[in-house]
């Protein structure tokens, strides 16, 4: 694993039932960590944190591991970004808590996003290019 930058870790985003914080490990790879709950209260400031991220990074990983409530809409905030993502070309992984893989056992049964148990085990999917939704071809 590569050293993770110097730089000041973006500021931490706080809605009323979680806080999203970034990390640059890599010089483009991004972590964004989430403590609390995602659900419809919060799902569109989810959304618009990880989007903006999209243009100016490479890599992704979405450390989901300490959410303790995880609601359908934050499941379609997830296949929201996978889209996004891959208009970017971005590769992206997800470590997921209990509760997001109790609900991804039901909305996502054939495993199809990109979920890891460790960061190490994340990093190692988006160096490789890993991601779960198919990529955008162009002509």
């Amino acid at each position: 694993m590569g050293s993770a930058s110097t730089a000041a870790p973006l500021p931490v985003q706080e809605s009323a039932l979680a806080a999203f914080s970034t990390t640059w490990l890599e010089t483009s790879t991004a972590a964004v960590s989430v403590h609390g709950e995602l659900d419809a209260a919060n799902a569109g400031e989810f959304i618009r944190c990880v989007s903006a991220l999209l243009p100016s990074t490479e890599r992704l990983i979405l450390d989901l591991s300490a959410v303790r409530f995880f609601g359908t809409s934050a499941f379609s905030a997830l296949h929201t970004l996978s889209v996004r993502a891959a208009g970017h070309d971005v590769n992206w992984a997800l470590i997921p808590s209990r509760e997001v893989t109790r609900l991804l056992r039901i909305c996502d049964p054939d495993a199809a996003l990109p979920t890891h148990d460790t960061l190490r085990g994340a990093l190692a999917s988006v160096r490789r290019g890993g991601s779960g939704f198919p990529r955008l071809v162009s002509s």
